[in-house]
């Protein structure tokens, strides 16, 4: 069975309907076949911070952006200062990082909860950055803002669950696989956090928040829980709704909408949507402008 990534769980607990949508049928908005600048100018962004922490260079961090944009085609002077902007308030700590480890990977095998599963596909996710040293382990998730940071910051909430999954997945790798993290000593806490760069030239942190063994084995009870409810799903062809405020800003609205009043899903499915040819589209998300 496929790799479950921890932004396709996000999506399923928000909503299994949205996740067929997105991840089983592979729709996407057929007026969105081209990134919004913003998720182009976040792109260019962390692309500039992955150089520096990578290659310690962090003197050719505003090159590497530059190149991301144009890259991208971005040549508007307004928008080309923005990218600048926001890479010349990274706070200095971060350049004090060592052995950072960005966008790599992290696997592990859920446990299969009441043995629902025949086979156990692994959960996976790519944190922007991850790194340990004498405290601890330390997860860190970047995200770019036209905002204030600290306007920017107060609606991180909708990611929440992704980024302690994250978290949640490194203590579990170093609970259950110890020799993947053997430089990590045992007891030490994992610590999690928000770094916003807004365009505006500003900075914001959530502050570090330490994941307890108790809370990390709870969230991991949880996210195979619903792993294993979207592998039945699969399997049984169900898929359920969750219906609330926030689905009149999702771009699968239509679809639940009809299917609620009775409509045949597959005419508006025709008119408004296309099939991708990739499971997931970092380039052209359909969830958010900003990355």
């Amino acid at each position: 069975m496929a790799d479950v990534w921890m932004t396709e769980l996000k999506d399923f607990t928000d909503c299994p309907q949205k996740w067929s949508a997105k991840w089983k049928r592979r729709l996407r908005d057929k007026d969105r076949k081209d990134a919004a600048m913003p998720l182009k100018l976040g792109t260019s962004i962390h692309s500039g911070l992955e150089h520096g922490m990578i290659s310690g260079d962090w003197d050719g961090v505003l090159n590497a952006a530059m190149d991301k944009a144009y890259e991208q085609e971005i040549h508007d002077a307004e928008e080309i200062e923005k990218v600048s902007k926001a890479i010349n308030c990274i706070p200095d700590w971060l350049k004090e990082v060592k052995n950072p480890h960005a966008e790599q990977e992290l696997r592990l095998e859920i446990t299969s909860p009441d043995h629902l599963l025949l086979t156990r596909p692994y959960l996976a996710g790519k944190p922007d950055l991850w790194w340990i040293d004498e405290t601890g382990a330390h997860v860190l998730e970047l995200k770019t803002t036209a905002d204030h940071a600290k306007n920017r910051l107060r609606t991180l909430t909708d990611y929440d669950m992704q980024l302690r999954g994250y978290a949640t997945l490194l203590y579990m790798i170093s609970r259950i696989d110890p020799e993947y993290l053997a430089e990590w000593p045992r007891g030490l806490p994992v610590n999690y956090q928000y770094l916003v760069l807004s365009w505006r030239g500003q900075v914001g942190e959530s502050g570090w928040m330490e994941l307890g063994p108790a809370q990390a084995e709870a969230i991991w009870d949880h996210m195979c829980q619903q792993v294993a409810a979207m592998t039945v799903l699969s399997t049984v062809g169900m898929t359920p709704m969750n219906r609330g405020a926030m689905c009149k800003y999702c771009i699968y609205d239509p679809v639940c909408t009809t299917l609620l009043t009775g409509g045949d899903p597959e005419d508006i499915i025709d008119a408004k949507y296309r099939v991708s040819e990739h499971k997931q589209e970092r380039i052209e998300s359909n969830d958010t402008t900003e990355v």
